[in-house]
């Protein structure tokens, strides 16, 4: 992937986006390869899921309203440290 990153970054008219921020990812951030990581954290989104649904049932009422997790996006501004 780092060998197709690089050749395509180049071409300034091209943005590159990836999913999840990994080890790899976060550095083609830093080093400028990448323009955008979107980042989730699945285990806290099924955690909160599985609260929710466990807690609507035990209620008898409807789920909430409440967004269980933002999708954010890392830029090489804010990539978090390690």
């Amino acid at each position: 992937m780092a060998k197709a990153i690089r050749e395509a970054r180049p071409n300034a008219s091209r943005y590159i986006i990836c999913h999840d921020l990994t080890r790899d990812t976060r550095g083609y951030l830093v080093d400028d390869l990448l323009d955008v990581v979107i980042d989730q954290n699945a285990r806290l989104i099924a955690e909160q899921s599985v609260i929710r649904l466990l807690g609507s049932i035990a209620s008898l009422g409807a789920l909430s309203d409440k967004e269980v997790h933002r999708t954010a996006p890392d830029l090489q501004e804010n990539v978090p440290v390690q």
